[in-house]
Order: C-alpha cells, then sequence, then structure tokens
C-alpha cells in the first residue's frame, strides 16, 4: 500500500501562471508512485487550500460515508460540497502544482501582486498551501499550543 509523508514547512512562491513547485523533501519522502498519481485540492474556509494525494482522497472520502453520526442525507451533502469545491490535478514534469483560477481566488491575499509568496505545510499525509501573510498569523496563534506538546508524550 502507498503511504504518504509530508513533515515540514517550507516557503514558495505561486508564479504568474498560478503555479508553485512541491517542496524537494516533500518529493524526497513520497514514492514516485504517489508523486504521479492524481491530487485533489480543496480550498478551506480560513483562506488556505488542502491538497491530497488520491489513496488519503479515497480514505476521507470513505470515513465520511462510514462516519455512523451522520445520516445519508448529510453524507451526500457532505460528499457533494467536498467534489463541488475541489480539484483535481497531477503534478506537472517540473513538480508543480497549478492552482485554477477558481481555486486562487479563494485564496486570501494580502496584495494582488502576481508571484505571491506561500507557505506549503507538512500535515503527514496531506499538505496545506497558505498565503505567507495568512499563515504567518495561523503560525503565532498556535503557539498556546505549545505547552501541551512540550508535555505530550503519546500515551
Amino acid at each position: 500500500m502507498e503511504s504518504c509523508v509530508f513533515i515540514g514547512t517550507h516557503s514558495s512562491v505561486l508564479d504568474e501562471k498560478s503555479r508553485m513547485v512541491l517542496p524537494a523533501g516533500f518529493r524526497k519522502d513520497n514514492q514516485p508512485e504517489v508523486l504521479s498519481g492524481d491530487f485533489y485540492i480543496t480550498p478551506h474556509r480560513e483562506g488556505f487550500m488542502v491538497v491530497r494525494p488520491a489513496i488519503i482522497w479515497e480514505n476521507y472520502q470513505s470515513l465520511i460515508l462510514d462516519d455512523d453520526e451522520l445520516d445519508g442525507v448529510q453524507k451526500r451533502k457532505f460528499i457533494r460540497l467536498l467534489c463541488n469545491n475541489s480539484v483535481k490535478i497531477k503534478l506537472d514534469n517540473q513538480h508543480r502544482i497549478v492552482l485554477n483560477q477558481g481555486l486562487r481566488h479563494k485564496l486570501e491575499f494580502t496584495d494582488d501582486g502576481p508571484r505571491q509568496k506561500m507557505v506549503v505545510v507538512g500535515c503527514g499525509d496531506f499538505l496545506e498551501i497558505w498565503p505567507e501573510a495568512i499563515y504567518r498569523g495561523e503560525d503565532d496563534s498556535t503557539m498556546e499550543l505549545s505547552n501541551f506538546i512540550d508535555t505530550f508524550d503519546g500515551r
């Protein structure tokens, strides 16, 4: 079974054609089958993108469908909302992620410049793409978790 590993935080630039190179660390840590497969990009309401490799996307949908707390109508609406707002892509030959115009407009940039600074955040088996200015504020707000993280022993 394919596994995905996205660990670390990387700076990147979204170019004038809405392309961004997948950080080298992420390429090094993942199997060629993962990198050559489909990826699904979903905008998050907080102004960033969630990027899931196909295997993680499929597992995510299965978790929704298997959830006992949602009834059939809720599951159908959740899947519809997820699929209607997501885009399926493949990395190009230079390992770039291309954000179509609809996705790019959902990112909350602080200026209209053509080359936007981005932060790519590894979240284990998926990654997030943030406009740099928005992520820096998010990063600052998570510092309150540092005491928990410092004392968490995993049990």
